[in-house]
């Protein structure tokens, strides 16, 4: 009941939306929403832009409210609130570009917002694409939601180059990553061999020191990968040996564990060594996937391209069985809207419109989502 009065509630706070006509309506609409704070970006006929993210955001006499702290003492009430004006936002920037991808909103400090970004890989691809010099149509805005290059493939991979490797496979397959285009494309190999070394790293480096909490922690974390490696050598060293160990010890160490275990459940490399075998999108449904009859039928794993840094993303996860990188959470929605032509505007929703197993239109649109097909108001 209580999150329905809760939806309810953010409906009612946010009808405002539906009747602005302008920019200053739009922000004055978005004054009454206090939570949860998301994203909201703004375009109109006019040619003007915007974002803001919208909330009512305590300031604390002390901390930043990230850890529990006493609350009997009074020393970390909230003092005031972070006025409307000062939250993140941005109207008609110089460059005519705004980009939202889950990553940090300001390079400040105030207002306190969160310390738990997402790293900025797909924000960083989205303005690399956009800072062309160039006009962009509806169709190039579409290719760049389905883009697959991953930055931090291309931020990681060059690690391998001066290595030193135990077999001339190893070897063989570091010289197909340094040629990769950093595409993580269903149909490809690199991406499997890249994606299975970097979990062998991130685990060679992180549970020494993390122990136990490494369970909790030990997914995707490319950027604390490379941090480490060109900042804290020192974390390359095992703790819980006496050797003493290098970044490039364990940087090959990794890759040829990663071969190993790939070779030993896929056999040589061959038309097996494929993403899209390995990375599958998961769509469970939340009640008859836990019926054991009705399971098969209610859910879906179709090959995924992209990963958790992509533009089309598909974040993977890593799970203690070699070569599979589940996809629990990715691009479901995907649309692209011209506000000369809003009846041209084309969208996708997966695997379809309806959560009603018996209905048509239960997964009727996941083969589209595949072939990145859209549909539109109108005939194209």
């Amino acid at each position: 009941m209580s999150g329905l009065f809760f939806r309810a509630a953010l409906v009612y706070k946010s009808q405002g939306l539906s009747r602005a006509q302008n920019w200053d309506e739009f922000r004055q609409a978005l004054r009454k929403l206090t939570a949860p704070q998301q994203n909201y970006v703004y375009a109109d006929t006019s040619g003007n832009i915007g974002f803001i993210a919208p909330a009512r955001i305590p300031i604390r006499s002390a901390g930043d409210g990230w850890l529990p702290v006493p609350g009997w003492d009074g020393k970390h009430d909230w003092s005031a609130i972070v006025p409307f004006d000062d939250l993140p936002a941005s109207f008609n920037p110089p460059n005519g570009v705004i980009v939202t991808a889950n990553n940090k909103l300001q390079e400040s400090d105030y207002p306190f917002l969160a310390r738990d970004w997402i790293p900025p890989f797909r924000a960083e691809r989205i303005k690399e694409l956009l800072g062309r010099d160039r006009t962009f149509s509806a169709d190039d805005m579409s290719e760049i939601q389905h883009d697959t290059v991953s930055l931090a493939a291309r931020q990681l991979v060059p690690f391998l180059r001066d290595v030193k490797l135990s077999t001339p496979l190893s070897q063989d397959l570091s010289n197909r990553l340094q040629r990769w285009d950093a595409r993580m494309a269903a149909d490809r190999i690199e991406p499997l061999i890249f994606s299975t070394w970097l979990k062998e790293l991130n685990r060679s480096l992180l549970q020494p020191r993390l122990g136990p909490l490494y369970q909790s922690y030990g997914s995707f974390h490319p950027d604390v990968i490379y941090l480490i490696l060109t900042q804290h050598p020192d974390w390359c060293d095992d703790p819980t040996t006496s050797e003493a160990e290098v970044c490039d010890t364990r940087i090959a160490k990794a890759f040829d564990l990663a071969v190993s275990q790939l070779v030993a459940r896929l056999g040589p490399p061959s038309d097996r060594w494929r993403w899209g075998d390995a990375h599958h999108a998961i769509f469970s449904h939340p009640l008859w996937s836990r019926v054991p009859v009705i399971a098969g039928v209610s859910n879906f794993e179709p090959a995924a391209e992209g990963s958790t840094d992509t533009i089309s993303n598909a974040a993977i996860a890593f799970p203690n069985d070699v070569g599979r990188f589940p996809s629990y959470f990715g691009s479901t929605l995907r649309m692209v809207v011209d506000l000369a032509d809003l009846d041209a505007t084309r969208f996708m929703i997966v695997p379809g419109q309806s959560g009603n197993l018996m209905s048509p239109h239960y997964s009727d649109l996941l083969p589209s989502w595949e072939r990145r097909q859209w549909l539109q108001f109108k005939k194209p």
